[in-house]
């Protein structure tokens, strides 16, 4: 934490050059959480508590929050009307609706997982902008940019249109929706890393063992 830095950058460091212990290489530095743009204190009685956010909506809606609205290194805010928009808005008509309406129309049409199918090419997109944020501690733009995606993905099935391919062309209808299952597949390592347990339940619905084959 930013309040005990010069410990940790000045006087550790000493002791250990004194014991003749190697040195750390990096030092990283987080800021605060504040709530609702206030300091939270117990005192004062401004404070949130995560095993009620955690009962209420879930763990993951919780680590979503976190890491994306709150900068690694910098200061954030905490705000249960934001959380309230981000669950309804990002995690369940994003993400929630995109894996519902491909998975539905694949169980519809008797359409499972197959490895020769290819993926849209935002993932490759998606890979290179993780690990730049990532290298960087910008976890926040990572989970930002893996919604972006999600978000592009949905407008491609819009564009698609796979529910119309059901009457008009069953191999365009099969091609369509092996791509949207692959691409499905292909973004549960991402989402293991930010949101574990919406990853684990994607495996199920892909039909997928617990080593995504």
């Amino acid at each position: 934490g930013k309040d005990i830095q010069r410990f940790h950058a000045t006087i550790w460091p000493g002791m250990l050059l004194a014991a003749h212990i190697p040195l750390p290489t990096d030092i990283y530095v987080h800021g605060y959480i504040s709530l609702n743009g206030e300091r939270m204190s117990k005192s004062s009685g401004n404070s949130a508590d995560p095993f009620a956010y955690i009962e209420e909506f879930g763990i993951d809606p919780l680590r979503y929050y976190l890491s994306r609205e709150i900068p690694a290194s910098e200061d954030g805010d905490f705000n249960r009307e934001r959380f309230v928009d981000l669950y309804n808005g990002e995690l369940a008509n994003n993400l929630g609706n995109l894996v519902q309406r491909v998975v539905a129309m694949a169980i519809k049409n008797e359409i499972v997982v197959q490895e020769d199918a290819p993926v849209l090419a935002n993932v490759a997109e998606f890979d290179r902008e993780l690990d730049e944020s990532m290298a960087k501690f910008e976890i926040h733009h990572a989970v930002q940019a893996m919604m972006k995606h999600f978000k592009s993905f949905n407008q491609w099935i819009d564009e698609k249109k796979p529910w119309e391919l059901v009457k008009t062309d069953k191999v365009a209808l099969v091609k369509t929706l092996s791509e949207m299952l692959n691409t499905l597949k292909a973004m549960i390592p991402y989402l293991e890393i930010f949101l574990p347990e919406t990853a684990s339940k994607l495996k199920v619905k892909l039909g997928l063992n617990e080593k995504g084959e």
